[in-house]
């Protein structure tokens, strides 16, 4: 369950963390993406490098790889 609205069509919930509404999104294959969603104004934080840095990315990016979504 989404806490926050999110208007792509193409991204697949991950659940929530913290604050957060966590998303993976193929972006049509060109560049696979997380999406870490905080607010019900277009808040968010998104990109695989992030998740080096910010604990919701690596978390989103954890979930993606359990659901085969994204290399381990």
């Amino acid at each position: 369950m989404a806490r926050y609205e999110h208007d792509c069509a193409n991204c697949i919930p991950l659940g929530e963390f913290e604050e957060y509404d966590l998303y993976f999104c193929d972006q049509g294959g060109v560049a696979p993406t997380v999406i870490a969603r905080y607010g019900p104004y277009g808040d968010y934080h998104s990109g695989l490098y992030f998740g080096t840095t910010l604990p919701f990315i690596r978390e989103a990016i954890r979930r993606a790889q359990d659901k085969g979504l994204l290399p381990v």
